[in-house]
């Protein structure tokens, strides 16, 4: 009986429990700013704070998404919308930490693709 209760006094103060992990990776983002029109592709950056090693930090939209690195105090990358419908979109960021917890963040963009135009020189006659 001993051995048990000692045991698991043991296990709380060595093994994080997910009462104790509750909010412990926040993520903010900074880029893009809400409903901001953009075409081909958005740069994201955002700000993540954890208590413990991050193990990824992933912005995505649908079924477009990119692993961000960490630069200079914050995460980025560049997220592509090639072959998104236009209209407004939601952007998360989600940071997972070694625990496999949790934070994100989120935020409304303006997706208008470029349209194309080519231009044909067409030879004199």
């Amino acid at each position: 009986m001993k051995t048990r209760i000692l045991l698991l006094i043991l296990s709380l103060l060595i093994l994080p429990t997910n009462s104790l992990l509750a909010q412990s990776v926040l993520v903010k983002i900074s880029l893009p700013v809400r409903n901001q029109v953009v075409s081909d592709s958005v740069l994201v950056e955002a700000t993540v704070t954890s208590e413990y090693q991050l193990k990824e930090v992933r912005a995505s939209v649908e079924d477009s998404s990119v692993g961000l690195t960490y630069d200079s105090g914050k995460f980025r990358g560049l997220l592509i919308l090639t072959g998104l419908t236009t209209g407004v979109k939601t952007v998360f960021v989600t940071a997972t930490d070694i625990f496999d917890q949790r934070g994100s963040d989120s935020v409304s963009i303006n997706h208008q693709p470029r349209i194309g135009i080519e231009l044909y020189s067409w030879p004199e006659t």
